[in-house]
């Protein structure tokens, strides 16, 4: 049976104002072997940072260094296995509401990114999907994995293949899930593709990308 781990992140803001970024991404990383990819900052932290450094909770893609940034995107593609799903949402960005409700949006790419696994992975054994905790909106939580459940027995059923035989749907704060930490610098280097025009972070994790989607909202 196949058993997959998902690990998904995003970002940018969901915002809509003028102030807000150009574009939102959400990312699933896929892997058979998520404990390789969760020891991938303990890793880095050994190899690269000054002690000062080691003490900070987790490793984040918007303030590390280059060097840092391409060490982590290096070892997650080595890990065997590894596939990347992306979203990038393109924003059309107005000073005057109404914009697009944000839970729903999230909801939305998440399930997309979701259904996409399903079609290329084939997992019929256990899906184990890490999401990062979200505070004080244990409804909208709910929703988003009766969310998901729904995407995924939909796209089994139109494809005609045996679903998972058991799905788990986890949240953790980001410090304590090296990967989620991992995943972040995937949305972060893809985001800064389209948010900045810098493909150098994204070249390294693209022999990894199966699938790459953009919606505009």
């Amino acid at each position: 049976m196949r058993h997959r781990t998902v690990f998904i992140d995003e970002s940018g803001d969901l915002g809509f104002s003028l102030r807000s970024s150009k574009h939102f991404t959400v990312v699933a990383l896929v892997s058979p072997d998520p404990t390789t990819l969760e020891r991938i900052p303990k890793r880095v932290r050994s190899r690269k940072l000054k002690k000062s450094l080691r003490r900070k909770p987790e490793l984040k893609f918007y303030n590390s260094s280059p060097d840092v940034r391409r060490m982590v995107l290096r070892m997650i593609a080595e890990v065997t296995g590894t596939r990347i799903f992306c979203l990038i949402v393109e924003k059309h960005r107005t000073p005057d509401p109404p914009h697009p409700d944000s839970i729903e949006l999230y909801q939305h790419a998440c399930g997309t990114l979701l259904r996409g696994v399903m079609k290329s992975e084939r997992i019929d054994g256990d899906l184990q999907i890490v999401l990062d905790a979200r505070r004080g909106n244990r409804k909208a939580d709910l929703n988003l994995e009766a969310h998901l459940r729904s995407e995924i027995a939909s796209e089994c059923c139109s494809l005609g293949l045996i679903p998972p035989s058991r799905i788990r749907v986890s949240r953790y704060d980001s410090h304590s899930s090296g990967g989620l930490q991992v995943a972040d610098f995937i949305a972060g280097a893809v985001r800064r593709k389209y948010e900045e025009g810098d493909d150098s972070y994204y070249r390294i994790l693209l022999p990894l990308i199966t699938r790459e989607e953009s919606i505009a909202h």
